[in-house]
Order: C-alpha cells, then structure tokens, then sequence
C-alpha cells in the first residue's frame, strides 16, 4: 500500500515506516477513543494528547527532541479527531489518503483547517497538544523539505 494510503492520524502521531506499523498505529489510535463526548475545545485538546500518548506507549516510536503541535479537526459529536496534522518549525504537514505529505507555512487559518481539509473546522472544533517528532516524522519533513 505505502504512504499515500497511511491515514492522517498515522502520520500525525507516528510518521510512517511501513505498512505493518500502519495497521498497528490504526488499531492503537481506535482503542484509545473516550467512551463519551464533550464538545468543547478543552476535552477536543485532551482526546488528541490521549491518542498520541496510547499510540506512541503501545508503539514505542523513537522520539526526537523537536518539539511540534499535533492537531485534531472534529465534527460535532465525534470520540476521535476527523483529520489531524502538525506544525513543526513553523510548518504545517498533513497528509491524507491518496496524497503525498504537503506542508505549508504556518498561520492561523491552517492551524485550524489545513490546506487538504475541504471542509473548514471552527476553531473550537480544533484541539491539540504540544508533544515532539518521531524520528520517522522527522526523516519525513526533511525529505520533504
């Protein structure tokens, strides 16, 4: 399959490596959805440090030093993020099903509703937490770069 078919909470959280370690981030990040919803931007922000911290303590990434912001984009009602994303070095990078990674300078707009997002997110509806880059991530970006 390869990255262009990775999810973007898989990129998000973890980077890719390979198509195995998807399938694993996949079942890591649905296990770690609340069985309840608040819709506020607090517990938005607190479901996505949730998902990134049950992805990476079951996957055990290899972590970096560089500190980014991991994003989650909801609709009303949703237990886990509808798109994530992150800014890393003042760069927003995203990925999505069927694209490659795409990055752009950071602004307020895409913080909230990154360039591949058809359907803006209010700001409320986004949460996010400050967490650092997986060395895949990392490899990414400057590849990419």
């Amino acid at each position: 399959m390869g990255f262009r078919q990775a999810a973007c909470h898989v990129w998000a959280i973890d980077g890719y490596e390979d198509d195995d370690r998807m399938a694993r981030v996949n079942t890591a990040y649905t296990e770690a959805s609340p069985e309840s919803v608040e819709n506020n931007k607090g517990w938005r922000s607190a479901t996505v440090e949730r998902a990134v911290v049950t992805v990476r303590a079951r996957l055990r990434p290899a972590l970096t030093d560089r500190p980014c912001t991991i994003y989650g984009g909801f609709r009303r009602g949703q237990k886990l993020p509808e798109h994530m994303w992150l800014e890393y070095n003042g760069y927003i990078f995203e990925t999505m099903p069927g694209h490659d990674l795409v990055f752009e300078q950071a602004n307020n707009r895409n913080r909230d509703t990154p360039r591949l997002e058809g359907d803006p997110f209010a700001n409320a509806n986004v949460g996010f937490c400050i967490s650092v880059l997986t060395e895949s991530q990392l490899a990414m970006i400057n590849a990419a770069t």
